[in-house]
């Protein structure tokens, strides 16, 4: 979805964006050789409970290679408390997105791009600012999700012999206090 953003607003081209896909079982140096054989400017994480740890020593690593490239934090995981998450992880961390993070991502990568630093016009949490730009959009402003052609390749390869999982609670009517997202 966020590349989908990114190209439907003009703020990239399809081949500008590289979506990797990791999984747990992953070897994380590899990842990382991967991640930055891409030189990136912005690196952008969907954080989950399963996954932030492996994000959390992949993000100070990138950090530490390449100081200018930009950590981008978003996801369920940090979207309840993302001023917070800013603040705690801001040596590994630049900016964190909260809740749905389409329009807000984009956003942010044409302010970075445009070289617009100002925390004022940037949609996202910092460790000493807080988002401009915090509330969910209205759901039919956001894209249509799943749509193949948006997919990164290690998903639409072998996609029959795949299971995928779909988190279908957004705009979930209900507040259920034991569900994470």
């Amino acid at each position: 979805l966020l590349k989908q953003q990114l190209v439907l607003d003009g703020v990239c081209a399809p081949e500008d964006v590289v979506i990797l896909e990791f999984s747990r079982e992953d070897d994380l140096a590899a990842a990382f050789t991967e991640i930055m054989s891409h030189q990136p400017a912005i690196v952008g994480w969907s954080c989950y409970v399963w996954s932030f740890r492996a994000v959390r020593q992949m993000s100070r690593a990138i950090k530490e290679y390449s100081p200018r490239t930009k950590v981008v934090w978003g996801g369920p995981h940090v979207s309840e408390k993302p001023r917070w998450f800013a603040q705690e992880y801001a040596s590994c961390c630049d900016y964190v997105v909260g809740w749905y993070g389409e329009l807000s991502f984009s956003q942010l990568v044409k302010s970075l791009r445009d070289g617009d630093a100002d925390p004022a016009h940037i949609p996202a949490y910092t460790a000493s600012h807080n988002a401009s730009c915090a509330k969910a959009p209205e759901f039919d402003e956001l894209p249509l999700p799943y749509r193949q052609e948006w997919l990164p390749e290690t998903m639409t390869r072998d996609i029959g012999g795949r299971v995928a999982l779909l988190e279908s609670y957004r705009n979930c009517p209900f507040s259920c206090e034991y569900c994470i997202s």
